[in-house]
């Protein structure tokens, strides 16, 4: 059998064994990695990954726990394991939920609409997930919404305002359809990315009892109460942490970190109980996934399902399967580093041989490359994850933010296709 669809096939084992024996999935994927590393035939053609140099193939396989997730995740859940401890995140959700006046079915599409303000007005959707996702999660917890729910409004918002015209990835959309001759196609992209994105939230908003949930008595400020101090220095802090990312496009985990520190300094909480607040073994699932995929990525396992797109494509349903075959790719790599670039660039040749607008195949490609970062084996799904609290079965947390992200996709695909999007 090939080596890439033996790999789909231990992605999908790990998964399975992880959540059915309760095992942290992460280390699961991480020795499935080094067992598959055995058998991937090396770039020289000289052996395998792991026996013809396995320093070299230890590095390779090493190569796909990310860093830079590791990192950002670490940086923002350690400012707010410092919000928790202090009480600020309770007093936070609580003014939001105020702001529902007790009609709770409101809040999912509140927090919806906050992500894609903030997301775009600047900072992107991985820094607003960063700092909303903790905020909506303890919402959630408070007033017995689903947090499946909750994360994927959240990161439907976000994903939405992400493609503004002056958002990071909006940019980069534009650049990128420039390059393959789509002048001015900034607003458009925008405008169906939100239709796209908020169509799919209803849908998920029906589909998990959103409309389901009571209405409660109002919330209101009571009388009397103050901020303490240690709140009021985390709410200033956490304002600068957003400023920081809005007007300089500072790094989330390098900003995240410096916010932490800040509040340590002041004392707002009890440096011990904010590290132990960090969500370690969300942290190692995430990346040891990672570490895994990367092997599938490595060993043609994604090529082979693109491939196989690719080679069903007609006028007709080249939008739908570039949203899928964007999708895949995000899946295991970045939407805007890898996803866009690679994908947008092959459209010129696509044109010339397929009656279809050239405009249709990139918002393909964009959509497909966002409507999957539910995944928790994406950025933002591993935000979710790192932001879930302890009212949440986080292997069962996965898998629903993995079926999301696969159903988003086929969801995505299917809006393409018969012309709602694009």
């Amino acid at each position: 059998m090939d080596i890439g669809i033996v790999s789909l096939i231990a992605l999908f084992l790990a998964i399975a064994v992880g959540f059915k024996l309760n095992i942290n999935t992460g280390i699961v994927g991480i020795i499935f990695a080094f067992i598959l590393g055995f058998f991937i035939p090396d770039p020289n053609g000289t052996g395998t990954y792991m026996l013809s140099d396995p320093a070299a193939g230890a590095a390779t396989l090493i190569g796909g726990w990310s860093t830079s997730l590791f990192f950002m995740v670490m940086g923002m859940t350690l400012l707010f394991a410092i919000a928790k401890l202090n009480k600020t995140l309770e007093v936070v959700s609580q003014r939001l939920i105020a702001l529902a006046a007790g009609k709770t079915k409101l809040l999912p599409f509140i927090f919806f609409v906050l992500s894609l303000i903030l997301a775009g007005i600047g900072p992107g959707n991985i820094a607003v997930c960063a700092l909303i996702l903790p905020i909506g999660l303890e919402v959630a917890r408070k007033e017995k919404i689903n947090p499946l729910l909750m994360a994927t409004m959240i990161i439907s918002g976000s994903n939405a305002g992400g493609l503004s015209p002056i958002a990071p990835t909006g940019l980069i959309g534009i650049n990128l359809a420039e390059q393959v001759g789509v002048a001015n196609s900034g607003m458009h992209t925008f405008i169906e990315m939100i239709k796209a994105q908020f169509i799919f939230a209803v849908f998920m908003y029906i589909i998990l009892g959103g409309w389901k949930l009571p209405n409660r008595p109002s919330t209101k400020k009571k009388e009397g109460h103050k901020l303490n101090l240690a709140q009021i220095e985390t709410l200033i802090v956490i304002f600068l942490v957003v400023f920081s990312l809005i007007a300089f496009s500072t790094d989330v985990g390098f900003t995240g970190f410096l916010g932490a520190v800040v509040l340590l300094l002041l004392g707002a909480a009890d440096e011990k109980k904010a590290l132990e607040g960090v969500p370690w073994s969300t942290l190692i699932m995430i990346c040891g996934v990672g570490v895994l995929v990367n092997v599938v990525s490595i060993s043609g396992g994604i090529t082979t399902l693109s491939d196989a797109l690719a080679s069903i494509m007609t006028g007709s349903t080249a939008g739908a399967l570039m949203t899928v075959m964007g999708g895949l790719l995000s899946l295991v790599s970045s939407a805007s580093g890898v996803a866009m670039p690679t994908l947008i660039a092959t459209i010129p040749g696509m044109v010339e041989q397929l009656p279809v607008d050239p405009s249709v195949l990139i918002t393909g490609v964009i959509l497909g490359a966002h409507v999957v970062t539910t995944s928790p084996m994406s950025t933002l799904g591993g935000l979710a994850m790192a932001s879930s609290n302890e009212a949440i079965n986080r292997n069962k947390f996965f898998i629903q933010l993995l079926c999301v992200g696969i159903g988003g996709l086929v969801f995505g695909a299917l809006l393409v296709f018969i012309g709602i999007v694009g």
